[in-house]
């Protein structure tokens, strides 16, 4: 039992010890390795972009591209399909019924404020003989 340890503890060294070597061998010594500096130097002039890349004919990937035939087209050239057509007309009835919502809430208000100002007003032989 005890052999079979030390034997253990042994064969992990010398497994590390060759690892160890032989990683040496692939990587180096780190104090080998050099660096290689940019210039960092920030200065105010500007240089031209490559005119193979950047050019008036090339692909512009912002522009949307619409497959199939478009129903309408917004201000900005860009297709408008029947899904969306029907998403803004749904938003502008939801628009319309909140602003007339509004409108009724505020009617209402302003009578019941008529109404109090009106039964504040009158006196006991007003509502005794209508």
């Amino acid at each position: 039992m005890k052999t079979d340890l030390a034997t253990s503890i042994i064969t992990g060294i010398v497994g590390a010890v060759i690892a160890y070597f032989i990683t040496g061998l692939f990587i180096g010594p780190i104090e080998d390795v050099t660096y290689k500096t940019i210039d960092t130097k920030v200065n105010a002039t500007l240089i031209n972009p490559d005119p193979e890349v950047f050019n008036y004919r090339a692909l512009n990937p912002t522009v949307e591209v619409y497959v199939g035939e478009c129903d309408e087209y917004n201000e900005y050239g860009e297709c408008i399909d029947k899904a969306t057509i029907q998403v803004v007309e749904d938003e502008e009835i939801i628009e319309e019924t909140e602003v007339i919502e509004e409108q009724t809430e505020e009617q209402v208000e302003e009578e019941n404020k008529t109404e109090t100002k009106e039964e504040t007003n009158s006196t006991p032989s007003d509502q005794e003989n209508p």
